[in-house]
């Protein structure tokens, strides 16, 4: 990237009322609102900046400082700074690729595994299972414009196993493939919501670094009060913010 091009003549004023910092901050912001500086962007080193700006270091920190605070640079350990990528509002209880395409993005699902395994503990207690029960486990990681956001963890009663089985290519539209297949047109849902930080295989799954910041959902399915479905997600925290409400849905979220 060729900075002093993208950022045209700024100059920092030696002798103005603002100071230098402020200036470097407003220079890339504007840079940023008018697109010339693009979502995912990485901007230089700060040695890079301060000798194109002809500061110190401190004054090119103090910049991106700011630039953080207001969420238009993502920094990381290790890493060059980045232009932030915009938070897409999301209902986790909507359509995840209805909803992302608003935005002019496009969803995508990647299925790791669609077999039937035994229950782990907390997925019997979940689904009120016997011990040594088996459980349909589809394992998916959800995409925008081909980049990882989520990691999915779904488990089914048994007996809603055999059109995955059949066709695994039915866990790409999981919900929409109850609706359709298993004939569970309406449901509830109850979550549980937390922070979480990304594990090694997370972190693996969305190409971060383990400890990025994942906003984690667990979601029970239930008919008629009886659970059959759980679902356990972790998204992007720096992709995503989120209005949960709890309601009965048709079920169409894939």
């Amino acid at each position: 990237m060729e900075f002093a091009r993208i950022l045209g003549a700024a100059k920092i004023a030696r002798n103005g009322a603002l100071p230098a910092y402020y200036q470097i901050e407003s220079s890339i912001r504007a840079a940023i609102e008018k697109g010339t500086l693009a979502p995912g962007d990485e901007l230089p080193s700060e040695q890079e900046m301060a000798e194109s700006f002809k500061v110190n270091r401190l004054t090119v920190r103090r910049a991106l400082q700011e630039l953080v605070s207001k969420g238009l640079v993502q920094r990381s350990q290790g890493r060059r700074s980045r232009v932030a990528m915009r938070k897409i509002p999301l209902d986790p209880f909507g359509s995840f690729a209805v909803q992302v395409a608003r935005h002019g993005q496009a969803a995508g699902t990647v299925v790791h595994a669609c077999a039937l395994d035994t229950a782990p503990r907390d997925i019997r207690k979940a689904l009120y299972l016997e011990t040594r029960r088996r459980v349909l486990h589809i394992e998916r990681t959800r995409t925008l414009d081909a980049m990882p956001v989520a990691v999915e963890d779904n488990y089914l009663r048994a007996e809603f196993a055999v059109p995955f089985i059949e066709k695994p290519s039915r866990a790409e539209h999981l919900y929409d493939s109850l609706r359709d297949h298993c004939h569970l047109p309406i449901w509830d849902v109850n979550a549980d919501v937390e922070m979480r930080s990304a594990d090694d295989i997370e972190a693996a799954h969305l190409d971060v670094r383990e400890g990025h910041p994942l906003f984690a959902l667990r979601l029970t399915l239930s008919r008629q009060n009886e659970p059959f479905g759980y679902t356990y997600v972790r998204f992007l925290a720096d992709r995503f913010h989120f209005h949960l409400g709890l309601q009965r849905y048709p079920l169409s979220i894939s």
